[in-house]
């Protein structure tokens, strides 16, 4: 791969957003890695390192209050949190690992 490719590969999600306690929240995910293997999302809070909380292509297992919808078409991915409790605070990133 050249690395001007590397330059064109992106992930981009929103910079910060709200929910109500007790509503469904909904974060969303884009990239431009076409030939993407698997999906990641990771929350971090202030007092402990990023933690692995769902992953999947195409598929994701359901844990429990938190899903992972996919839109392969559309380079996309949704982390859904359903019942949103103030311990679902924190920083939310999404990762793609390339199959290249």
């Amino acid at each position: 791969m050249a690395s001007n490719d590397l330059a064109t590969r992106q992930v981009v999600q929103p910079k910060e957003l709200t929910f109500l306690q007790g509503n469904v929240a909904e974060i969303s995910c884009t990239h431009t890695i076409s030939t993407y293997e698997r999906l990641f999302w990771y929350k971090a809070r202030s007092d402990m390192a990023p933690e692995h909380i769902i992953s999947g292509y195409k598929s994701a297992d359901d844990m429990g209050p938190i899903k992972m919808t996919f839109n392969a078409d559309k380079l996309s991915t949704s982390l859904i949190i359903t019942n949103v409790q103030v311990s679902d605070s924190g920083l939310y990133h999404c990762a793609v690992r390339d199959a290249q």
